[in-house]
């Protein structure tokens, strides 16, 4: 009868186990491991008298261990498509903004909130132009903001910022940071909607300038993906003898903006910033400002020439993908492209890299861009509805959906297998960088003197001391019309 028993209780454990893993959530993601554990049990045998025996069983079982997707818990009566308590009236909760792969699937998200009773989430989707005239137009009469939902951009959240037309979301996003991970959002990110100390947007999507590479090409010579600029120049020296390459490396030097940006790169990781602290003096007229714009010009000369400037992110991703380019410091969006075996001859050979730092030490020389979504400050209704709604559509386990689509900004979801491959190398750059560009009110206006005259460098018709002196000039002219400097 012991034996019996005994067997009995080997069973119930085994059935216990797979109960237990059987009933688990699922989620897109698991990790199969193999354990043995020591199960002490106690059971009473009916003999002629009660005896307590206590006995070890070991227990062979296969765990499935799941990655968490911090789905929402069921809460009675709330919908479990977008448990938010229902507002006490009708109410329209109006969106504005631009179609992009990541950004559909998570508008559709908002959606599912249309089934919360008394409410209703209107989509206003047209293209980028068109969306910043509608906010424009909205936001400049000073009156009541029609849009409680809004997309924006680098560039489009500077400006509106600037202009006092955002909503700080500190308060919610504080509120709200514990049921939403929203610490899993890297400070990088959160920094680049940062302004005088207060947050104006939440990041949804992430993108920066990386490194990509034919791994077919490394291999053969030997090579290891460069860490600085130098080495660069090295690797295009060798990349050289490769019949078929026409340009060994490509970095998009194809416009003034483009010219600013490979600047703004190359000047923060050597340390320079381009305004004094708190202020709008400028400060990129300096020896570091030189050196960075030297180095530039000398990666332009090794691995480039001047046919090489008329290169843009499109057509040398196009050339690395064919064939005829070897290495490209290019958006990170752009590996999607490259590794679709019906778009790319060499799909299966591209890899992936952080950006090149200038100098051993320095910070990444890559730059962090994004996508946010932002309240307007004169939005009349409840802005914690409308922070909720964003909450629902970019909720951790949506965002381990949208993983396939973009580069997601919870780290969490940024390593399941659905993630796209080069995300992770991505969010090194964008962690170890050097960030999205400052924050300043007169940025804007700096970055329109730069892009006039650092073009002039790459065809020699100026020295980067020449460069420099001239675009800290005419910014600082322009800067003091606007009131930015007295």
């Amino acid at each position: 009868m012991k034996t019996a028993s005994r067997l009995f209780v080997v069973i119930t454990l085994i059935a216990i186990v797979i109960s237990a893993v059987s009933c688990a959530s699922p989620t897109p993601v698991t990790l199969k491991e193999t354990v043995k554990e020591t199960v002490v049990v106690q059971q009473t045998v009916v003999a002629p008298q009660t005896v307590v025996v206590q006995q070890t069983v070991a227990v062979p079982q296969t765990v499935v261990v799941t990655a968490p997707t911090a789905a929402p818990t069921a809460v009675p009566g709330l919908n479990p498509d977008c448990p938010i308590t229902p507002p006490g009236n009708a109410t329209q909760v109006t969106y504005i903004g631009w179609s992009m792969a990541i950004v559909d699937q998570y508008t559709a998200n908002m959606q599912k909130c249309n089934n919360v009773k008394n409410m209703k989430v209107d989509l206003r989707m047209m293209d980028n132009a068109s969306a910043q005239e509608q906010m424009n137009l909205a936001f400049a009469t000073g009156g009541s903001s029609p849009f409680a939902i809004i997309q924006q951009s680098n560039g489009s959240i500077q400006k509106n910022v600037w202009k006092g037309w955002l909503m700080p979301l500190d308060d919610l996003i504080a509120k709200y940071k514990t049921k939403y991970s929203l610490d899993d959002i890297s400070q990088s990110q959160w920094d680049a909607v940062t302004f005088n100390g207060k947050i104006y947007g939440v990041p949804f999507d992430a993108n920066t300038i990386m490194l990509m590479y034919r791994k077919d090409l490394f291999a053969k010579y030997n090579l290891k993906p460069p860490t600085t600029y130098d080495e660069i120049i090295t690797t295009c020296n060798v990349l050289k003898q490769e019949k078929g390459l026409t340009t060994p490396f490509a970095i998009d030097l194809s416009a003034g903006w483009a010219w600013s940006i490979a600047f703004y790169e190359a000047y923060s990781s050597l340390g320079g910033q381009y305004f004094e602290p708190g202020t709008s003096k400028p400060t990129i007229n300096t020896p570091t400002g030189v050196k960075a714009l030297t180095k530039i010009k000398s990666v332009v000369d090794a691995c480039m020439g001047k046919p090489g400037l008329a290169l843009n992110s499109t057509t040398m991703s196009a050339g690395l993908g064919n064939g005829t380019v070897g290495m490209i410091h290019t958006w990170a969006s752009s590996g999607r492209t490259l590794i679709d075996k019906s778009k790319t001859q060499y799909w299966d050979q591209i890899a992936f890299a952080p950006a090149a730092s200038v100098e051993a030490g320095g910070k990444l020389a890559g730059s962090a861009w994004g996508d946010y979504f932002a309240i307007p400050a004169t939005y009349k209704g409840d802005p914690d509805l409308a922070f909720q709604i964003i909450m629902e559509a970019i909720r951790p386990d949506r965002e381990l959906a949208a993983a396939k689509l973009g580069i997601v900004t919870r780290s969490k979801a940024l390593n399941v297998a659905e993630a796209l491959p080069f995300a992770a190398t991505a969010m090194k750059t964008i962690n170890s960088g050097v960030g999205a560009v400052p924050r300043n009110i007169a940025y804007p206006t700096m970055d329109a003197a730069l892009g006039n005259y650092l073009p002039l460098v790459g065809t020699g018709e100026l020295t980067p001391e020449q460069a420099l002196q001239k675009a800290e000039a005419e910014f600082t002219q322009k800067a003091k019309d606007l009131g930015y400097l007295k």
